[in-house]
């Protein structure tokens, strides 16, 4: 097959990626007039409190997030060729870290600089390293938390692949499966000490090797791998009201609730089985969003704390239009800043990524004539 052919194969996947993006972006935006008692009733303030409060639309996309990340990060491992391992780590370098070292300084002037927030040079330097959880070190923007749970799926899957785990779908099953129970155990630590355990890795991994076995379902048509997702989706929808009470019928400092944890991952659930299966959601608009979404997650907090800063808490103060007037255009404005970076940063960077592993190829095909 033809490389244009696979990717129209996998357009849909870049469909659902953009609309998560701009889920994630859409909560953030929403909160912020919450949190700041801009809007107080009404039906602009029924429609931010439900998908704040009862439906975390932020949660439902970073979810579906780790999903696309199982089904599209374990292939470029398995697909074969010379020195798998070193081409990995050389694509997944070239096209997380350039982009994400230009977002660094531009969440220092936005949550830093404008918040009157004193500058930790230590701080910012470890964050360089994108492992500065692994360390106990702050993020400069809260969303970063999700990188680290990406490299240590990343991490795992190139453990995993060395040990002929990762092409095994009976062994991603018991992998997945394997995570559920963890999070289940964690939940119950959480609950019964107190502590701050990360149930959410726990889950965003069982997530992860899911995908991996839904791949091969929903592009190869696989008939076990179907079964062995759904197997893993019938323990997950079981868990879940008791990994949610258990882990979160208590706030530790985030303003968690159970249902609201529960019913933010049920719907997330819904949305994966639906828009990989019964609806593909696919054309130019969607495919571009997709190629782009990487950008508007890292950079569509600053975009809007900017705006609102400068002129946005204005025009709102003295003209009192819709508070979703302000979330649309600064969706639109996060947009054309991110293929603006996807043009000039990501773009280039991942050309340079594969013509560094087609030089690998080049090398390790001379190395065995």
């Amino acid at each position: 097959m033809n490389r244009m052919a696979s990717q129209n194969r996998l357009d849909f996947l870049d469909a659902l990626r953009g609309v998560a993006a701009l889920f994630v972006a859409y909560l953030h935006y929403s909160r912020y007039f919450l949190q700041e008692k801009l809007v107080v009733e009404g039906v602009e303030y029924n429609i931010f409190n439900f998908f704040n409060n009862y439906v975390d639309l932020g949660k439902v996309g970073v979810i579906v997030f780790f999903a696309i990340s199982g089904i599209v990060i374990p292939f470029s491992l398995l697909k074969g060729g010379g020195r798998p391992v070193l081409r990995f780590i050389t694509g997944r370098f070239t096209r997380l870290y350039p982009i994400y070292w230009c977002s660094i300084p531009a969440g220092i002037f936005a949550y830093w600089y404008l918040q009157g927030k004193s500058v930790d040079w230590e701080v910012i330097a470890i964050n360089f390293t994108m492992l500065q959880q692994f360390f106990m070190v702050e993020n400069v923007m809260g969303l970063y938390w999700t990188l680290q749970v990406e490299l240590i799926f990343y991490g795992l899957c190139v453990i995993f692949f060395l040990k002929g785990w990762l092409g095994n779908p009976r062994k991603l099953l018991y992998i997945s499966i394997a995570f559920l129970v963890i999070a289940l155990v964690a939940s119950w630590v959480r609950y019964y000490f107190q502590i701050k355990v990360p149930v959410a890795l726990f889950l965003a991994l069982a997530f992860m090797f899911w995908g991996a076995i839904w791949r091969e379902y929903i592009i190869n048509g696989s008939q076990i791998c179907k079964r062995y997702g759904l197997i893993v989706f019938f323990i997950l929808l079981l868990l879940m009201p008791a990994i949610s009470i258990l882990a979160y019928n208590q706030d530790m400092g985030f303003s968690e609730t159970w249902y609201r944890y529960l019913l933010s991952y049920y719907t997330a659930m819904c949305i994966l089985l639906v828009f990989t299966t019964v609806i593909r959601v696919q054309g130019p608009i969607f495919s571009w969003m997709g190629r782009i979404s990487y950008s508007v997650y890292l950079f569509h907090g600053v975009i809007f704390v900017v705006f609102m800063k400068f002129i946005g808490l204005e025009f709102f103060n003295e003209y009192g239009m819709p508070a979703h007037f302000y979330v649309f255009f600064c969706i639109l404005l996060t947009l054309g800043f991110s293929q603006l970076t996807y043009t000039f940063i990501e773009k280039p960077m991942i050309k340079i990524g594969r013509k560094w592993n087609s030089s690998l190829k080049n090398t390790n095909t001379l190395a065995n004539t």
